[in-house]
């Protein structure tokens, strides 16, 4: 029998190596693939996943836009990776008491940040690092500058939108109401406008009061999202204008994430982890990447 544990990190993704963890011997290799995976061991340089490769613990996996990926661990273990997806593991670390509730090192494409796993596993307080408006670190068109309430035309509307990074980009657009309708009909050509060469994750933002926020987000690449961990770059927007406090309650439909702006210009992101479910299958059986 073939064990599976599909893991899901409810409201924020980004991949990472768990800093201590990395080991010589291999702790998995790629059983199958479709399209571009991203491979990177702690403390090498990323490289092209191909069938067959092994990896060693601390591993990272991110998948393009059509691709997928089936790992198997030697402990027996299959975890299939969806397109758009970078692993997560820190539930699974958590549950193999790899690492405590105490803080530790996460090595993510954007650097090394602190995550605590609060006392049953079941939240987590990340430090997404800073959030830029800078214009050449996000990227956007044009002269260097903050992007901050500036007009943009879509179909038939006219936004003022701020943009930001941090890690990917990010198009935040403050309206007095937000529905999914809105997303699905402006956030299509919203990510490829041609004032994102790296095309962008969009959020429309409504203020509720100082201390919540609500978002709809139409996501680079994936399309419409109940959820996303990086969108808090829309609370660091409302920050930036002065709409909000330092601590924030993001509404999203799939879930809330709690933002605290900390020292320094810090964003700690708190919100609940969740195995979604593990089962048993039977032996010889893939998933069909066809």
């Amino acid at each position: 029998m073939i064990a599976k544990k599909l893991l899901s990190l409810l409201l924020f993704t980004t991949a990472f190596a768990i800093s201590g963890l990395a080991a010589a011997a291999p702790v998995g290799y790629v059983h199958q693939l479709k399209g571009t995976v991203t491979l990177r061991d702690a403390g090498k340089q990323p490289v092209e996943a191909k069938a067959g490769d092994t990896f060693e613990q601390g591993a990272n996996f991110t998948t393009a836009a059509g691709a997928e990926a089936t790992l198997k661990f030697e402990d027996g273990q299959v975890i299939v990776l969806a397109p758009n997806t970078q692993f997560i593991a820190t539930t699974y670390v958590y549950d193999q008491k790899k690492v405590t509730t105490a803080p530790f090192t996460v090595d993510t494409p954007g650097g090394v940040v602190n995550v605590v796993i609060q006392p049953g596993g079941q939240q987590l307080t990340v430090d997404m690092g800073h959030v830029s408006f800078d214009s050449a670190k996000i990227p956007v068109t044009g002269p260097a500058r903050e992007v901050i309430n500036e007009k943009i035309t879509i179909l038939d509307q006219e936004f003022t939108y701020c943009a930001a990074t941090i890690g990917n980009p990010h198009c935040v657009i403050p309206l007095p109401a937000v529905t999914p309708e809105l997303a699905h009909k402006y956030g299509p050509p919203l990510e490829i406008h041609a004032n994102f060469p790296r095309k962008t994750n969009v959020q429309f933002l409504q203020v509720l009061d100082r201390a919540n926020i609500r978002i709809e987000i139409w996501e680079r690449g994936a399309g419409y999202t109940p959820a996303s961990g990086s969108s808090s770059a829309a609370a660091a927007a409302c920050k930036r204008l002065g709409l909000v406090d330092d601590q924030v309650r993001v509404q999203m439909p799939g879930g809330t994430l709690d933002i605290e702006f900390a020292q320094e210009g810090h964003i700690l992101m708190s919100g609940p982890v969740q195995a979604v479910f593990q089962g048993q299958l039977l032996a010889g059986w893939t998933p069909n990447l066809a």
